[in-house]
């Protein structure tokens, strides 16, 4: 046996197996061995992986200048394991309003400063979350009304309370559906008292409303201008699906992996990541020459 160094081409193939088609590290073994009769030791996958990481890393500085100079971002964070340890860690991303790219940041705690690591100390742009309390003190602040409106359908759906509970709940759904339709229907300063008082008089709680019901009100009675603040301006999204999907990639790579080994291989990843998922989203099926080129 003859010891081999892996081409660049080839050691940007083991990131693109690992990262994007989500394979673990025996099954980047199996196709190197299956494809190309290359044994490939898992110590090795490691460190092309923690190698690639540091080469990308000032496209991945430069991505996420380019997200921050945007009109808006959307945010969002998901459980990402780290295995030495059995900590639960958290995974971020901010994914651009007009490009749809996305860096994430992975190992991380769920606090309020990984919304502004993100972010960085000049944006000026608007956010779009969820109602998580780690974004509560962000300026310009839409909050995703598809949240909003799923909170009320479950409860509408629940056969876990009484039948006179769930038809109560059914009719604030219907009303919050109503409302959200005129909304998308028409955008525009002109119409924020009326969404308002809509708005307030569904939070409003009721002698037969359920106790969840009544958390989910008061909740958004504290939030009704951030649900609002997308009649400022046209371009702000209504809802958070774009960092949903963003953040789906990482959920169906977690159940692969479980997560990253350590803090430090969180962090390759979410660099990885970044930089893959970002130039797939820009060039599509050429993607991959793109990259060749980074």
């Amino acid at each position: 046996n003859h010891k081999v160094i892996l081409g660049k081409n080839a050691q940007k193939y083991v990131c693109y197996l690992s990262v994007l088609c989500r394979l673990s590290f025996t099954q980047i073994q199996n196709v190197f061995r299956d494809t190309c009769a290359f044994k490939l030791s898992q110590g090795e996958i490691a460190k092309i992986l923690e190698r690639e990481s540091v080469r990308v890393r000032p496209f991945f500085e430069h991505l996420k200048a380019k997200i921050r100079d945007e009109p808006g971002v959307h945010l969002d964070e998901t459980g990402w394991k780290l295995l030495q340890g059995g900590e639960t860690s958290y995974a971020w991303v901010m994914s651009g309003i007009e490009s749809k790219e996305s860096v994430f940041l992975a190992g991380e705690s769920r606090g309020k400063g990984n919304a502004e690591k993100l972010l960085g100390e000049q944006f000026n742009g608007f956010v779009v979350s969820d109602d998580y309390g780690a974004y509560k003190k962000l300026r310009r602040h839409q909050l995703c009304w598809a949240h909003l409106i799923r909170k009320f359908r479950d409860m509408a759906r629940s056969g876990e309370i009484s039948d006179t509970h769930r038809k109560r709940c059914t009719e604030e759904y219907a009303i919050l559906c109503a409302l959200y339709g005129d909304l998308k229907g028409a955008r525009g300063g002109e119409h924020y008292d009326e969404y308002a008082r809509r708005l307030a008089d569904l939070s409003l709680i009721r002698p037969n409303d359920p106790k969840k019901l009544t958390r989910v009100k008061q909740t958004l009675k504290k939030n009704i201008p951030r649900y609002l603040t997308c009649l400022s301006d046209p371009r702000i999204p209504l809802t958070n699906n774009q960092a949903e999907r963003s953040l789906r990639h990482l959920v169906l790579k977690r159940k692969v992996s479980f997560g990253s080994l350590t803090k430090r291989t969180a962090e390759n990843f979410a660099v990885l990541a970044s930089v893959l998922l970002s130039l797939k989203q820009r060039y599509q099926s050429s993607f991959f020459r793109e990259y060749l080129r980074v």
